[in-house]
């Protein structure tokens, strides 16, 4: 069984990129040189949207991490209740940290909105 899971494991880490590259169109077009040289507008709302599009995925990638710690551990756990009580914690952390940044994307979206009025 262990040889079975061993081999998918194998094939899906080396086959699942080739497949996300079949989509064919990954060349991106030539850039000219004034296409380089422009030098983008920012303003406040590009910026603090920027900053909270890297804090939503920072996030993100933290709740998942919390997400799959807590599945070890309830896996892993075998009846032991530390290790459960640590799972559960984790899944509530990783709720709370989906709900914050859900949150937040959701209160700038709708001060900007407000504010555009």
């Amino acid at each position: 069984m262990k040889k079975l899971f061993s081999a998918i494991a194998i094939f899906t880490v080396i086959f699942c990129p080739l497949l996300a590259l079949a989509d064919g169109d990954i060349v991106p077009p030539p850039q000219t040189i004034s296409n380089i040289a422009q030098i983008p507008e920012t303003n406040v709302e590009n910026t603090i949207n920027g900053l909270t599009n890297w804090f939503f995925a920072i996030f993100l990638i933290v709740a998942v991490w919390f997400l799959i710690l807590a599945g070890f551990n309830f896996v892993t756990a075998n009846g032991d209740s530390e290790k459960l009580k640590k799972a559960r914690t984790n899944l509530m952390w990783s709720f709370v940290g989906i709900l914050v940044a859900v949150l937040a994307k959701g209160i700038v979206s709708l001060a900007f909105g407000l504010a555009r009025q």
